[in-house]
């Protein structure tokens, strides 16, 4: 992508016509051809990639909490369902 061939001495050099962010990746057309157009894109882009971050952020330990809560209630439900079966059978 952005990487230049290792060659010799030439190790984590970059390409001369990379631009970071620009992956070659538009399968449907919409990177503006105009430079003012693209700056503006880019810069549109990364204002709301922050402000999902600052959204969602808080949101994820929460969500992990959770499901870590779920799966222990599930495995003890199955022990407890497992216990009280083998006690039914002994009876």
């Amino acid at each position: 992508m952005g990487w230049a061939t290792p060659t010799g001495t030439g190790f984590n050099s970059l390409k001369d016509d990379y631009e970071p962010g620009d992956l070659g990746f538009d399968p449907l057309g919409l990177k503006p051809t105009e430079p003012e157009a693209l700056k503006e894109m880019q810069t549109k882009e990364l204002n709301n990639g922050r402000l999902v971050s600052r959204a969602c952020g808080p949101r994820l330990p929460t969500a992990v909490g959770w499901a870590s809560v779920w799966l222990l209630a599930v495995r003890t439900t199955k022990r407890a369902s497992m216990l009280s079966f083998g006690t039914c059978e002994n009876q």
